[in-house]
């Protein structure tokens, strides 16, 4: 059975072993293995959350007389709203990696008077980050 009671000294240790194992070659071999599984997962999600949210889009029609430019412009805006929701997702994705031990987190509440982010992150919010700055 997997803790999921996570305390700052605990996050900590496995932070610090994570970096350990940065310096032994076996240990580093590991460590790049879940750092790509963690990256594919997450990507995974985004990508699973971006498509969610695109098809969440009313469908557009186009009229029988529609020029060229028409359709340009229609594919523009098509992709510009594609964009818009894989951006929204990676933002969802990692606000709630971020708030992942919050149990209070109310992803609704506006982030305008919000505590700064976590100082204990996640393990996986701690395998991104290595993947992110190698040490």
């Amino acid at each position: 059975m997997i803790d999921t009671v996570r305390s700052p000294a605990r996050n900590d240790a496995l932070i610090s072993l994570l970096r350990d194992m940065q310096q032994d070659p076996f240990g580093n071999r590991q460590l790049m293995q879940w750092q790509g599984m963690a990256v594919d997962a997450v990507l995974a999600t985004i990508d699973r959350l971006a498509q969610q949210l695109v098809a969440l889009a009313p469908p557009t029609q186009q009229s029988a007389d529609a020029d060229v430019f028409q359709v340009r412009a229609d594919t523009r805006r098509r992709q510009c709203h594609v964009e818009q929701c894989r951006e929204l997702a990676a933002q969802m994705v990692f606000a709630s990696m971020q708030h992942l031990d919050d149990p209070q987190w109310d992803p609704l509440a506006s982030t305008a008077n919000t505590e700064p982010p976590v100082a204990n992150p996640s393990l996986l919010v701690a395998l991104l980050e290595l993947a992110r700055h190698p040490e």
